[in-house]
């Protein structure tokens, strides 16, 4: 099986460092894999003792980040090696201050696995969620350095829960130790006799919470939200929002639009979909963040967000959160919103999140399959404002009993 698995990755690294791409994504790690090593010699302390962790994508840095920055704070003995596998990932957080190093890991080949891992010498590695690098998991048990899965996720339907799963089950065992975020995964190990599993939760819930502690004020959005209140409307965000909940909103927004005000930060902020947002809600007065002023924003009804970075601090600002995603597989960060205390609407598509599933069963968060499903649960929740408070209030209390996941974590590590 790993003779087969070597193959292909080996002609995965030769076809995308040789063929030319239109995807601009591609290019970007063509390029930082044809420079990575170049990059860690230069940046590699070899009398240090480093940390290595390593996170697919952006959502499994947010998971990370957390341990990183304990790292900083309470094992100064250790430099930290932050890897990525996405370009998305690596290019908004190849500055991030509290890693000494940020780098691509390296294509899963066995050559670059040696070259990795002497160049770095890690004292201990830790990988985030869905991260098994076959090559990489079986270098490091063999040079017995301890290796640890934080934040994962099991589900029966993965191969190591299969009866062609033998050889799949061996990667688990390149782990020291594995964290899991809930009952479910630990018992799906436990089925196949892996005992090194701690329930841990999900580390990004302590992140949410650094991260409202040292949330940025906004002082236009802080006016939009004043001008609502003084109004009677309630103001809805809608976070990381695709095309379906917009066209659902916009719906919605025609039907009860002297009762809301809404925040919408696209997934997308490219200026073609930032027009079509604009057009969607032109019935409204509408405005760009970009181009708001104090004066102009006392008419305003609908806010678009359209720049990065300021997501998570938005929340304290609304009063409902609708994230998107959840028509696609993939629902973006439903915690933020929950530290804040907010209820939380999502689409159908989130089997695969425990927090949604554990919201969804507390009472903090609602599913909608279209917008007849959107407009009832906000109706209701706008109809009885003691739901509308003790949703939000579930929300918050699971924030506050899963925290805490980072320190136990690293008093195991």
């Amino acid at each position: 099986m790993w003779f087969l698995y070597n193959c292909l990755i080996s002609m995965t690294e030769r076809g995308v460092m040789k063929l030319p791409f239109r995807s601009s994504k591609i290019n970007l790690f063509k390029e930082g894999q044809k420079h990575v090593f170049e990059l860690l010699e230069k940046k590699i302390d070899p009398n240090s003792l480093y940390l290595w962790i390593h996170v697919s994508s952006l959502g499994e840095f947010e998971q990370g980040r957390t341990l990183i920055e304990y790292i900083k704070r309470e094992r100064k003995e250790y430099k930290v090696i932050l890897t990525f596998f996405s370009p998305s990932g690596y290019e908004l957080r190849k500055n991030y201050p509290y890693a000494d190093v940020v780098s691509y890991l390296p294509m899963d080949t066995k050559k670059n696995v040696l070259h990795f891992i002497s160049l770095v010498k890690p004292a201990k590695a830790i990988f985030v969620k869905y991260e098994f690098w076959p090559n990489y998991l079986m270098e490091l048990k063999k040079r017995g350095i301890p290796t640890f899965l934080i934040s994962a996720v099991f589900k029966e339907n993965q191969a190591f829960f299969r009866w062609y799963g033998k050889g799949y089950r061996k990667l688990l065992d390149c782990f020291t130790h594995i964290f899991v975020q809930d009952k479910e995964s630990k018992e799906l190990l436990d089925w196949i006799n892996f005992s090194r599993v701690s329930i841990c939760g999900d580390t990004r819930i302590d992140s949410v919470i650094q991260t409202k502690k040292n949330a940025k004020e906004i002082p236009l959005i802080e006016l939009f939200a004043q001008n609502a209140k003084k109004h009677n409307r309630k103001v809805i965000i809608m976070g990381s929002s695709w095309e379906m909940e917009e066209e659902c909103m916009e719906k919605y927004a025609k039907y009860r639009q002297k009762d809301i005000q809404l925040i919408i930060a696209p997934h997308d902020i490219s200026e073609t979909h930032i027009q079509k947002i604009m057009e969607r809600f032109s019935f409204l007065p509408t405005l760009r963040l970009s181009k708001a002023n104090e004066k102009g924003m006392e008419d305003m009804r609908v806010l678009i967000v359209d720049c990065i970075g300021l997501l998570s601090s938005l929340y304290r600002y609304g009063e409902i959160a609708i994230i998107g995603g959840g028509f696609r597989g993939n629902i973006h960060n439903i915690l933020e919103p929950a530290v804040y205390g907010l209820p939380i609407l999502f689409g159908p598509d989130h089997k695969n999140f425990p927090e949604a599933v554990e919201l969804l069963q507390m009472g903090g968060a609602f599913c909608f399959r279209e917008e007849k499903g959107m407009k009832q649960i906000l109706d209701t929740l706008f109809e009885n404002p003691s739901l509308l408070a003790q949703s939000g209030n579930y929300s918050s209390a699971y924030i506050e009993s899963h925290s805490g996941g980072t320190e136990r974590i690293m008093n195991r590590i």
